[in-house]
């Protein structure tokens, strides 16, 4: 899959659905710093590899999860749709560069939908991504 960055209604779609998925998180943490004592009680770990994450995001139930790994990644996000139970590596978008060859994106930052069917990620590079099948492509 490669990014086509041609359009610039097509980023300021993507800019729009970032800025309402950021929202959607904001109001989501909030409302569980709100609720205090009650969240948080039991950590578990999960079957997620050991390594440096860059960013992760949730869904407000918490069985979307998704991980996004740090910058020697080759394009991948992790993404689990049991609560982290299970874990499928998804490929985000790259594009080539003239010379040096496919380039993979790294994302900085992720949010999610409420229900975990929208992802939003954004790259030290400017790119945006977004899924609107929970990551699956």
């Amino acid at each position: 899959m490669s990014l086509d960055i041609k359009s610039e209604g097509c980023l300021n779609r993507l800019r729009r659905e970032m800025k309402k998925l950021l929202s959607e998180a904001v109001f989501v943490c909030t409302i569980m710093m709100v609720a205090g004592s009650g969240f948080a009680q039991t950590w578990t770990q999960t079957g997620l590899i050991n390594m440096n994450w860059n960013c992760f995001a949730s869904s407000a139930n918490g069985s979307l999860l998704v991980a996004a790994p740090g910058h020697t990644t080759n394009g991948v996000i992790f993404v689990s749709t049991n609560g982290g139970f299970t874990w499928n590596t998804n490929t985000l978008p790259g594009y080539y560069i003239s010379g040096i060859g496919r380039y993979f994106i790294s994302l900085v930052s992720v949010a999610a939908s409420a229900d975990g069917t929208r992802l939003v990620g954004a790259s030290v590079d400017g790119f945006l991504c977004s899924s609107t099948n929970s990551g699956t492509s």
